[in-house]
C-alpha cells in the first residue's frame, strides 16, 4: 500500500543523504530559491528562512499545485492545513499530499524530503533544486503545447479567410429597350418583355390608321 511506504518512509531517519549535500551551503543558494517561490506563489515570504518557511508542509503544497496544475489539488481527499504550529499530524497530511504529488510530477522517492528533515538546510535545498528543476521543465512543455495550439488557431483563421465568399443572387441589370443585347434568363426576360410593350403599340397605331382612313366610294 503507498500510504504504508509514507508512513514507513517518513518515519525512516537513516534516509541517504544525496549526493553532493555534504557541501556547504551558501546563503545566497537560499535567497535564490526563497525568490523562486515568492516569484511562483505571487507573494512575499517575509525575512523568514527556506527551512521555517517549508516547515508545515503547506507552502510545499501551493508550490505543487502551482507548478504542476494538472495535479489534483486534494490528492489525498485533505485540505491543506496552514499555520505556524501545526501539530505533527496535521504537517504530515501535507507532506502525504506533498509527496504523492511529487511523485505523479515525475519525482524520484529518493529525490523526496521526509517531513522531520525539513530542518536540514542541505537537505531542503537539494530537495527543493530538484522540485525546480521538474516544475520548470513542465512549464517549458505547458509553453510548447501553447504555442502548438496558437499556430493551429492561426492556420484554420488562414484557412477560412482564403476561402472564396458565395456568390449572391445576379442583380438584373436595367435594359433600355433596343439598346441591349440579352446574354441571361434575367435579360431575355426583360427583353421579351419590352419587345411586347412595342408590338402592343404598334398594333394599336395601325388601328387608329385604319380608323381614320376614308371608307370606299359607293
Amino acid at each position: 500500500d503507498s500510504s504504508d511506504n509514507f508512513i514507513d518512509y517518513v518515519g525512516d531517519s537513516s534516509v541517504e543523504t544525496p549526493k553532493g549535500a555534504e557541501r556547504r551551503i551558501e546563503p545566497a543558494e537560499e535567497r535564490q530559491m526563497m525568490e523562486w517561490i515568492e516569484e511562483t506563489l505571487g507573494r512575499s515570504m517575509g525575512e523568514q528562512e527556506l527551512t521555517h518557511c517549508v516547515l508545515s508542509g503547506a507552502v510545499l503544497c501551493e508550490l505543487l499545485q502551482a507548478s504542476f496544475p494538472e495535479i489534483p489539488k486534494n490528492i489525498l481527499g485533505y485540505q491543506v492545513h496552514h499555520g505556524d504550529n501545526l501539530d505533527d499530524a496535521a504537517r504530515m497530511q501535507n507532506f502525504e499530499m506533498y509527496y504523492r504529488g511529487c511523485l505523479q510530477a515525475g519525482l524520484r522517492e529518493k529525490d523526496l524530503i521526509a517531513y522531520h528533515e525539513v530542518s536540514d538546510r542541505k537537505k531542503t535545498l537539494h530537495h527543493l533544486k530538484v522540485f525546480r528543476r521538474h516544475a520548470d521543465r513542465a512549464r517549458k512543455r505547458q509553453e510548447k503545447k501553447e504555442r502548438r495550439k496558437e499556430r493551429r488557431d492561426q492556420e484554420q483563421s488562414k484557412k477560412k479567410s482564403s476561402k472564396k465568399p458565395t456568390a449572391g443572387p445576379k442583380a438584373l441589370p436595367i435594359v433600355v429597350a433596343g439598346s441591349h443585347v440579352a446574354s441571361g434568363p434575367a435579360d431575355r426576360s426583360v427583353e421579351q418583355r419590352d419587345s411586347g410593350v412595342h408590338d402592343k403599340v404598334q398594333f394599336f397605331e395601325r388601328l387608329s390608321m385604319i380608323q381614320a382612313s376614308p371608307g370606299p366610294v359607293g
